[in-house]
């Protein structure tokens, strides 16, 4: 059993969709379970998988609602993902009188994400996962980085833990030629994926994008939407570049427009993982990224696939977009390291973790 707070557009939301047609697909029985109405993503999923949609108005009700689940759906192994539904968890554990495996897996660095994104402190942060994770049958975290700081936060050691990177290529169905992006495509297009929130910083990239933008015939393409669109859009209008700053909204299937840019731009101020740092890879599009806690260096190998940029500093932003613009990139070397992050492999990493005990 998956388990998670919905199935709405983020990067923990598709991790747990391939992960639980996969192993459908390999004849284990599957079931997600979900505590918000939100199923955008739903019909992304199997018809073998059964979705089960417990709406909780109070995070208090959570573990008990997640406790009837499992008496009645009897899983051998549940993973829990995010904080604090992965906190939560444990609390079902404790009323779950039968045997079960529960494995916690974080897709962010909390230490970050927490205090700016809710009203919890990182006193009370370190407090709950201290009194919480070790009691986990593992921890499982997206990145290394996201591992490390999980560990700092705790007071007491972890049962089990590991790192399994984000399985995002299905490589069953990757065209075999990996030069996937448009040649001579003019204006250059840079492109961007993500919500429309602090942690993304994409009024760093628009300010970055207004100095490539003097200089190349080039034009910015965001995908994704949220509480800061207006902001973003007067911005692009005050820097005189509206014209030239795309929005098209938020859209599942994206590979359109990775097909079509000329080069992929990470701009955010902290990740855990960085899924679609690995999508752009997969169509062998150059990358710049901010070198952000945690996930981008370890997917891009510390500068090895990509180049990585200071957070929050718009003229290394700003001159290493204009250095990937006009730099030769080698397109079947990007596209090989996308396939260390296949759903086959990274799949297989879970249940090997589950059941080496």
């Amino acid at each position: 059993m998956i388990c998670l707070p919905s199935l709405g557009g983020g990067g923990a939301e598709r991790v747990a969709i391939n992960l639980a047609n996969h192993w459908v697909s390999l004849g284990i029985t599957t079931s997600v379970v979900v505590f918000s109405p939100d199923l955008l993503l739903v019909a992304d999923l199997s018809p073998g998988v059964d979705v089960i949609c417990v709406p909780a108005k109070r995070l208090f009700w959570t573990p008990f609602h997640l406790t009837r689940v499992l008496y009645k759906v009897v899983p051998d192994i549940l993973l829990v993902n995010m904080w604090p539904l992965t906190s939560l968890a444990i609390i079902s554990r404790l009323l779950y009188l039968r045997r079960l495996k529960l494995f916690l897996c974080d897709h962010t660095h909390l230490s970050v994400s927490v205090p700016r994104e809710t009203s919890s402190t990182i006193s009370l942060l370190k407090v709950v996962i201290s009194l919480t994770y070790p009691f986990a049958s593992g921890v499982i975290a997206v990145s290394q980085g996201v591992l490390d700081d999980l560990k700092t936060l705790s007071l007491f050691r972890f049962r089990r833990s590991r790192v399994i990177y984000n399985p995002l290529i299905d490589v069953l169905s990757l065209q075999n030629n990996p030069n996937l992006t448009d040649d001579n495509f003019n204006p250059l297009t840079v492109l961007s994926v993500g919500s429309f929130k602090e942690q993304k910083n994409f009024t760093l990239l628009i300010r970055a994008f207004k100095t490539v933008s003097d200089i190349l015939n080039a034009r910015l393409v965001l995908l994704g939407d949220g509480p800061q669109r207006h902001q973003l859009y007067l911005l692009a209008n005050e820097l005189q570049i509206a014209d030239k700053v795309l929005f098209p909204g938020f859209i599942l299937d994206t590979s359109q427009w990775y097909t079509k840019a000329d080069l992929f731009v990470l701009s955010s101020s902290w990740e855990g993982f960085g899924n679609v740092l690995v999508e752009a890879l997969s169509h062998s599009l150059p990358i710049v990224s901010t070198d952000c806690p945690s996930g981008p260096a370890e997917i891009l190998e510390y500068g090895k696939y990509g180049i990585l940029v200071q957070p929050n500093d718009e003229h290394s932003l700003a001159s290493s977009i204009l250095e990937a613009l006009t730099s030769p990139h080698d397109s079947y070397r990007l596209y090989c390291r996308s396939l260390d992050f296949s759903i086959q492999d990274r799949s297989s990493d879970y249940l090997g973790f589950f059941f080496s005990e």
